[in-house]
C-alpha cells in the first residue's frame, strides 16, 4: 500500500577500521554513527561537518567521515547523494568493505538490484565475515525474487552473528513469502527477543498474526509497536485495518484519525476511514473522505466506486452514476463498476440501462452471480409491465443459485417463480430463503420482516411488484448487495540494519 510503508529502522553500528586517526575526528565519526542509530540524521550530518572542520585529516579519517555522511544521507532517503559520499570513502580506501556494502543498499533502494548485489559481492570478497553484507545481499536477492539465494544469505548472516535481530526479521519475511508460516513466526519472535525495543519487530509480527487470523494477538503487537514508536503512522494505520476486519469500526476510525494526523495527504488513510464511515452509516463523513482521497488519486477505481456506493446509499443516484462512469473509464474490464452502475440505474427507474450494465458485468465475468440476481429481480418485480418476464427471471435466478446459494438468491428465485405463476414452488423457495436469513448471525429484523411480507403475498397467489422507483426500498430485498472494494493486507517489510 503505497504511502504507508513502515520506514522505522534500527541501525546496528557497523564495525570498521579507522586506521590511525586523531581523537577529534574519531569522536565526530562516532557521534555521527550514534546519531544514525537513533535515526537522528540531521544531527548525524552536523557531527560529520564538525569532523570535516579539522584542518589535519588523514586519509583514513576522511574516508570514515565520508562513510558517516553516506549513512546519514541514506537515512534521509537521499540515495544519489549517499552514493557520492560512499564513492568518496571508497576512493580514499578501496578496501572499505562497509562503504561498498552500504553503497549496494543505495542501489537496491533505487531498484537497481544487480548493481546492489555486485557491491555486496565485492564487500564480502574484501571481508567474508561481514554479516551485514550477507543480510543486505539477502534483501536485494529477495527483492529480485531470488528466494533460495536470499535464504542462504540470511542463514550465513546468522551463522556469523546469531544475535543479529534484523537478519532474523528478514528471514521471517522470506519464510512467509515462501509459505512457511511457522518458521516465519518463529524467526520474528526471536528477533523480538533479541531487540525488544524495536517497534519494527512487533509491527511485522502483528502483520504475520493478522494474516493468520490471530486477531487479538495481532492487535496486542500493533499496540506494542505504537507504544514504542508513537510518532510512526503505520502502526495506527494497520491496527485500524485490523480493527476493521474484526468489526470494531469506531476503534478503526480512531486509529485512522491518528494515522492521518501523523501523515496527512496519504490516499489510503482517507479511503480506509471513508469505508468505516460507510459501515457506521455516517455517509456525509464518508463522502468527505472519499472526496479527499479522489483529490489525491483522481483516477483511482476503488475510490470512485466506493464514493458512488456512498452517493447511492444517500439517495444521490445521478452523482453515484457519475462516479461509476469514472470508475469504469479507469478500469473498463472490471465487472464491478458495471454491476454497481446497473443497481443505480435500476433504482432510478432506467431499466434498459440497468439491463445493459448487468449483461456487461456477466460478459466480463460469467460467474458474477450478483449480476444474474440483479437481472432476475428486475424481470421478476419491475413496476413497468413491459419488463416483467417470468421466464427470463427464473432463468437468471437459477443461474445465480448455481453459483451461490444464499437467502437473497433464493428470495430472488421466489419472486421469479411468482412472476411465472408457479406459486407452490414460489412458497417453498421463499420459506427456504426465510429460514436461511433467520439462521444468519445477527439477522437483520428488517430483512426478515420483508421476507415474511412477501411470503404471505405468495401464499395468496400474488406476485411481488416493486413500487415505482422502489428497488431501493427495504421491502425490495430482491436487490442484491453492492460490491464494495477494500484494500488487501499490506506486505511484510525487511530491515536493512
Amino acid at each position: 500500500m503505497a504511502g504507508w510503508h513502515h520506514a522505522l529502522t534500527l541501525i546496528v553500528c557497523t564495525t570498521f577500521t579507522l586506521g590511525f586517526v586523531s581523537s577529534g575526528s574519531a569522536n565526530s565519526t562516532s557521534k555521527c554513527l550514534e546519531a544514525v542509530e537513533r535515526s537522528a540524521f540531521d544531527e548525524a550530518l552536523d557531527a560529520n561537518c564538525q569532523g570535516l572542520e579539522n584542518p589535519i585529516l588523514s586519509v583514513a579519517e576522511q574516508a570514515a567521515l565520508a562513510y558517516g555522511q553516506g549513512r546519514a544521507l541514506y537515512g534521509k532517503g537521499q540515495f544519489d547523494a549517499a552514493i557520492q559520499a560512499f564513492d568518496r570513502a571508497i576512493l580514499l580506501r578501496p578496501d572499505y568493505a562497509e562503504a561498498i556494502n552500504w553503497r549496494g543498499n543505495c542501489h537496491r533502494r533505487k531498484g537497481q538490484f544487480e548493481k546492489a548485489i555486485q557491491d555486496h559481492d565485492l564487500a564480502l570478497k574484501l571481508n567474508p565475515e561481514l554479516a551485514e553484507a550477507y543480510n543486505h545481499r539477502g534483501i536485494a536477492r529477495e527483492a529480485g525474487k531470488q528466494y533460495e539465494s536470499a535464504l542462504q544469505d540470511y542463514n550465513r548472516a546468522l551463522d556469523i552473528n546469531p544475535n543479529y535481530a534484523s537478519a532474523w526479521n528478514n528471514r521471517s519475511t522470506l519464510h512467509w513469502r515462501m509459505g512457511d508460516k511457522q518458521a516465519a513466526l518463529r524467526d520474528i519472535t526471536e528477533a523480538i527477543r533479541l531487540d525488544p525495543k524495536s517497534s519494527w519487530q512487533y509491527f511485522n509480527r502483528a502483520k504475520l498474526l493478522a494474516a493468520s487470523k490471530q486477531y487479538e494477538k495481532a492487535a496486542a503487537d500493533f499496540t506494542q509497536s505504537i507504544e514504542l514508536g508513537p510518532e510512526e503512522p503505520s502502526g495506527f494505520f494497520y491496527r485500524g485495518v485490523l480493527y476493521s476486519e474484526m468489526g470494531r469500526r469506531v476503534q478503526a476510525v480512531q486509529d485512522f484519525d491518528q494515522a492521518i494526523r501523523l501523515r496527512p495527504g496519504v490516499f489510503s488513510g482517507y479511503f480506509r476511514r471513508a469505508n468505516e464511515f460507510v459501515a457506521l452509516g455516517m455517509l456525509e463523513l464518508a463522502l468527505q473522505d472519499y472526496d479527499r482521497a479522489i483529490m489525491i488519486k483522481p483516477d483511482d477505481f476503488d475510490a470512485r466506486n466506493n464514493r458512488g456506493l456512498a452517493h447511492r446509499a444517500n439517495g444521490h443516484l445521478d452523482q453515484a452514476i457519475h462516479d461509476f462512469d469514472q470508475a469504469i473509464q479507469s478500469l473498463p474490464k472490471s465487472p464491478v463498476g458495471y454491476y454497481n452502475r446497473g443497481l443505480a440505474y435500476r433504482e432510478k427507474g432506467s431499466y434498459t440501462l440497468a439491463v445493459a450494465d448487468f449483461e456487461q458485468a456477466i460478459s466480463l465475468d460469467s460467474r458474477h452471480h450478483q449480476a444474474y440476481a440483479g437481472l432476475a429481480s428486475l424481470y421478476a418485480a419491475c413496476p413497468e409491465q413491459r419488463f416483467q418476464d417470468g421466464v427470463k427471471a427464473v432463468d437468471y435466478a437459477r443461474k445465480a443459485l448455481e453459483i451461490s446459494k444464499d437467502a437473497v438468491s433464493l428470495s430472488v428465485l421466489a419472486a421469479a417463480l411468482a412472476r411465472k405463476g408457479e406459486f407452490r414452488e414460489t412458497v417453498e423457495a421463499q420459506q427456504e430463503a426465510l429460514s436461511l436469513q433467520q439462521q444468519q448471525t445477527n439477522p437483520s429484523p428488517e430483512a426478515v420482516r420483508a421476507m415474511k411480507i412477501r411470503l404471505r403475498l405468495y401464499q395468496q397467489g400474488k406476485p411481488f411488484t416493486v413500487p415505482v422507483n422502489g428497488f431501493s426500498s427495504p421491502l425490495a430485498l430482491t436487490r442484491v448487495k453492492a460490491q464494495h472494494v477494500a484494500l488487501p493486507h499490506p506486505p511484510l517489510g525487511t530491515r536493512v540494519s
